[in-house]
């Protein structure tokens, strides 16, 4: 069962024949046989639960009709470090630190395909596997940013590989983000660098604006030669792409930028959330103080773990457009504030399941539900209902 071999036998003493048998993605860690005793479920160590047929061996199929060969259930067995919607609400794409992405379904809870890289990044005597550390799905490609400095790029729909760019970065890709000319990255070396979309994916641009790791990235909704950074070393720089240069820096003394997001509508202020759990709004364009600011803790919380881990504004939807911050915590919870008036934002909802660091939470494009991943390797689908 190690090797991921399944076999059904018959016989005794000695004397015993292979009726069936078949090959499980991991190794063998469990099976179950049904009531009547006609099918058969094995657990692996890869998160797969499979149904199979316990006469023959053979699987059973599943709910989802794309992919009937499919694990029945399954789930990550290391930390996420990664999620991104696409275009889609019907799919969402997940990375954990075990080196894999997952492409998954929310009608049926299920995973439409996963991509595996075995490179090993180089640590003297203890190398280990590369994870992913950043993931981007837009315009029918998923961009990931990888620990060992690579950008991989893969087919939205089947998962092929498309592309690499080996040693983007010196150290880990730390954020990602595209616009239809181009794909952006930051890494923990600090630099902000401007890849071509076309098939050459060269090196346009690049920018050591910062003495630490990148933290937060985005591309200006309306003038997409605009990027904004923010970085651990507590700035947030806003570069003019056209220009080659960075225009203006912002500096705060209290804690380290977590995360970056920006407004849909009106003037699309960015928005950061930081280690002391803060999150500020930003008129990018001016070298000034924030325009405001929102606390979200009080000096009775019950633990003294303050960090914002995650950021991001409700989509343009049919239920409006901005008017719902999500925020996760070091501590596990997620927040949910109430931005219509911004001068005395509230605390609508907040949910807490799980049990370690919430590594990134996110909108569905329809902004009906809400998806965090975690260090505990828990996926959570949480259903929005609006105030």
């Amino acid at each position: 069962c190690g090797d991921g071999k399944l076999k059904l036998l018959a016989g005794d003493d000695l004397d015993w024949e292979v009726w069936g048998e078949t090959g499980l993605n991991g190794a063998i860690l469990t099976l179950t046989l049904s009531a009547d005793k006609m099918s058969l479920l094995a657990g692996t160590n890869d998160g797969n639960i499979y149904l199979l047929d316990a006469t023959t061996l053979q699987l059973l199929p599943n709910a989802n009709a794309a992919r009937p060969e499919a694990p029945l259930l399954s789930s990550h067995v290391k930390p996420i470090t990664c999620l991104a919607f696409g275009e889609s609400s019907e799919y969402f794409v997940t990375g954990s630190s075990n080196g894999t992405l997952r492409r998954w379904e929310l009608s049926h809870y299920c995973v439409e395909y996963q991509v595996a890289v075995r490179a090993r990044q180089q640590g003297g005597a203890n190398s280990t596997t590369a994870m992913p550390e950043c993931v981007c799905v837009s315009h029918g490609q998923l961009v990931s940013g990888w620990s060992d400095g690579a950008i991989r790029c893969y087919s939205e729909q089947s998962g092929e590989s498309l592309f690499d760019i080996p040693g983007a970065h010196r150290g880990a890709v730390s954020v990602i983000c595209m616009s239809p000319l181009y794909i952006v990255s930051g890494g923990a070396d600090g630099a902000v660098r401007v890849w071509s979309e076309e098939q050459s994916h060269s090196l346009v641009g690049n920018f050591d604006e910062h003495r630490s790791k990148v933290t937060g990235l985005c591309v200006d909704r309306a003038r997409p030669s605009i990027v904004y950074s923010a970085s651990d070393d507590k700035t947030l720089v806003t570069i003019d792409l056209g220009q080659a240069r960075r225009t203006h820096c912002h500096v705060v003394k209290d804690g380290p930028f977590s995360g970056m997001a920006q407004t849909p509508v009106g003037d699309m202020e960015v928005l950061t959330c930081d280690n002391s759990g803060c999150v500020k709004w930003w008129d990018a364009d001016v070298s000034d103080q924030p325009l405001s600011m929102l606390v979200t803790w009080s000096p009775q919380d019950a633990s003294p773990e303050r960090k914002l881990t995650s950021i991001a504004v409700s989509p343009t939807s049919d239920r409006g457009s901005g008017e719902y911050l999500l925020l996760a915590t070091i501590t596990g919870d997620l927040q949910v504030w109430d931005l219509r008036q911004p001068e005395r934002c509230e605390l609508i909802s907040q949910g807490s399941a799980h049990s370690e660091e919430v590594t990134r939470a996110s909108w569905s494009p329809d902004g009906k539900q809400v998806v965090s991943v975690g260090k505990d390797s828990l996926i959570c689908v949480w259903n929005f209902y609006g105030a």
